[in-house]
């Protein structure tokens, strides 16, 4: 992760809402929840989640 956030200045991912444990890790490297969307194809929550370097 710290490769990543070292050659970019924002990163977005999305990680369903049931997947508890990728969640707190994101958010553990510092990523924000910033909206929520239903997968079509799944019929699932997932949330958008992105991290900044300011």
């Amino acid at each position: 992760m710290g490769h990543l956030k070292s050659a970019r200045q924002a990163l977005e991912l999305d990680a369903y809402e049931g997947n508890r444990m990728a969640i707190s890790f994101c958010e553990r490297h510092g990523f924000k929840i910033v909206c929520s969307q239903l997968d079509e194809e799944t019929s699932c929550t997932e949330y958008r989640m992105r991290w900044a370097s300011n």
